[in-house]
């Protein structure tokens, strides 16, 4: 009873993951339209328009290195979510085949209540770690949306003249923006999209990362425990021959994901010491819980920090794919000397 509630709880938790895949423009199991094409490079557009104006606060403000750091962290996602949603689109074919490919392994592994239990051992894992960073996205990217709100809220209600008109992010444009004007809710919506975006593609794309992880290690422990559980009177000819279709399978899998992902967590990897001191010199500044926390700079970290034990697991599933081979191999000569014994 408790793999069966696992294996529904598996099914959920990725549907869920999926549906805010479509709110992005890049689930590859969605039937495309003329918006549904355009949404990504929509998206695109407009955290590069972020990026570039946070780039300029940097240079404008240099002297200020508070507004330097906040906004370079903020230029970092950005550019991360655009080379995300770039590394998508490139292998949009590729993606639709992974999705396809697990899906189906999946559905076959199901069939087999022995091997539902080893498949899901590594399931709470991969949640929490989705889990974890989905929470830590939307507070991130809820602190950025709320502030403006509540400034007007703030100012309007203690009957502050006039108002001050802020922008979600640390912005800087090449232009001047009145407060109240056509112009400042253009560029409003413009970023709050583009911390929508953010948000949806942190959820979708980096949250998947471990479930594909998962996925990938989970067929690999039940066909390992396939392999070991052989018995006598067992068909070896077909089981060898399965696990030898689904490694075949989950080395493509392995390929695309390498693909897909190995740009964004280089990406990663080469910010991480920016976002590091960008956090300790925002913590540095805090007195008395007077000033603002970049929660931003915090959801980056946790996320960097995962993507350690995330390049560990891939690492794991690559061995694994590999070391499948020489399992099988064994089995397949032990099936052979037995048939010659009996002989």
């Amino acid at each position: 009873m408790a793999t069966i509630d696992e294996l529904h709880e598996y099914q959920i938790f990725l549907q869920r993951l999926k549906n805010i895949m479509v709110f992005s423009g890049l689930s590859p199991i969605v039937e495309q339209n003329l918006f549904y094409r355009i949404l990504p490079y929509v998206l695109f557009a407009v955290n590069l328009m972020s990026a570039l104006a946070t780039l300029n606060s940097c240079v404008e403000y240099q002297s200020n290195m508070e507004i330097v750091m906040k906004s370079m962290g903020i230029f970092i996602t950005t550019t991360a979510t655009d080379l995300k949603i770039l590394c998508v689109v490139l292998n949009w074919r590729d993606m639709r085949e992974l999705h396809e490919t697990l899906d189906h392994i999946f559905l076959e592994v199901t069939q087999d209540r022995r091997t539902q239990r080893h498949f899901l051992k590594r399931f709470a894992v991969a949640r929490r770690l989705s889990t974890t960073l989905i929470i830590m996205a939307f507070l991130a990217i809820g602190t950025f949306v709320i502030a403006p709100i509540a400034s007007f809220i703030f100012q309007w209600t203690h009957h502050i003249h006039p108002i001050r008109y802020i922008l979600p992010l640390p912005t800087v444009y090449p232009w001047t923006i009145s407060g109240g004007s056509y112009s400042y809710y253009f560029h409003l919506s413009t970023e709050m999209l583009s911390c929508f975006a953010i948000f949806v593609v942190a959820c979708s794309v980096d949250a998947l990362f471990p479930v594909y992880i998962f996925q990938i290690s989970g067929q690999l422990d039940a066909m390992s425990y396939q392999l070991d559980a052989l018995k006598a009177d067992d068909n070896y000819d077909m089981i060898i021959r399965n696990c030898a279709r689904k490694h075949q399978m989950l080395l493509r899998c392995r390929d695309i994901i390498e693909a897909v992902y190995g740009p964004i967590i280089i990406w990663m990897l080469m910010t991480t010491a920016i976002v590091l001191c960008a956090l300790t010199f925002q913590l540095s500044k805090v007195g008395h819980f007077k000033n603002h926390i970049d929660w931003m700079h915090i959801a980056d970290l946790i996320r960097l920090s995962s993507v350690g034990e995330l390049c560990f697991r891939t690492s794991f599933s690559r061995r694994g794919l590999h070391g499948l081979e020489d399992v099988a191999d064994v089995h397949l000569r032990l099936f052979r000397h037995r048939l010659n014994f009996s002989e």
